[in-house]
């Protein structure tokens, strides 16, 4: 197992010097506490030192204070997360300002930014994050960021390469009940991606060889089929480093015009 990371908000609010993302996450916890019916086991006396600091260094923006608890259906074999359930330190993008080694995870089930921290209790707790406030993040490696397109909406998208020629992953799970199977009903299947290239402002859904190809003008087309047969590359079960390099050479032909 992995290292778990935490934010300790009692320690936090406790101590005379902190960063601004503590107090942020101090202000989110102790905002969010209230509206989910849970027992205060903080202090007005507390709340308001904390508010003050956050106010005087960094302005009272409370757009920010939009996070919400975190409940997760437990299944004793599966988990609604990208990867792995753990919680490690990652890369985040939160209103315009980048935090490194932030213990946060992706729940592509209900496609939740989570973070994780330890409550006044001592237990670990876990919040989810606004995701509006959200420009990007990382999670084992892997850079995602929040696009909006006609079609879909806001959504979380994996950036596999940027260019003329984009491209971007989405993934999700599903959760099916099965008590049968055993004794926690509550299943998540396995990761799913679905591979989507941007072109001229344009979001295309691709799922073949033909489908990708032919959006590119019939002069490019013969090295682009060259080259997939040769790497070997697959949309469905493909490397990112394989569908990257094939974008990339995409993307070269472009600028060349060859």
């Amino acid at each position: 197992m992995g290292k778990v990371y935490s934010v300790d908000i009692h320690r936090f609010v406790r101590s005379g010097v902190c960063s601004q993302f503590a107090y942020l996450i101090s202000l989110v916890f102790l905002m969010a506490t209230p509206l989910i019916g849970q027992v205060r086991d903080y202090s007005e006396k507390e709340f308001n030192q904390v508010k003050g600091f956050f106010d005087r260094s960094y302005g009272s923006d409370y757009s920010l204070l939009n996070g919400r608890q975190y409940y997760l259906l437990y299944s004793r074999v599966s988990h609604p997360f990208i990867f792995s359930d753990q919680y490690r330190g990652e890369s985040l993008r939160l209103n315009g300002v980048s935090y490194e080694g932030i213990p946060i995870n992706y729940d592509i089930y209900k496609q939740h930014i989570v973070l994780q921290y330890t409550g006044y209790s001592g237990q670990l707790q876990q919040l989810i994050l606004n995701q509006e406030l959200i420009g990007d993040f990382s999670i084992a490696g892997k850079l995602f960021r929040r696009l909006i397109f006609p079609d879909t909406g806001a959504r979380f998208y994996q950036v596999v390469s940027e260019g003329e020629v984009s491209c971007y992953l989405f993934w999700e799970k599903t959760m099916y009940y099965a008590p049968e199977e055993n004794a926690t009903p509550y299943n998540y299947t396995q990761p799913s991606r679905h591979l989507y290239i941007l072109r001229s402002g344009q979001l295309h859904s691709i799922k073949t060889r033909n489908a990708f190809v032919n959006l590119f003008e019939e002069g490019y087309r013969k090295e682009i089929n060259r080259f997939y047969r040769r790497e070997k590359v697959s949309f469905k079960n493909g490397t990112d480093t394989s569908i990257r390099q094939l974008i990339e050479f995409c993307n070269n032909l472009l600028d060349t015009g060859e």
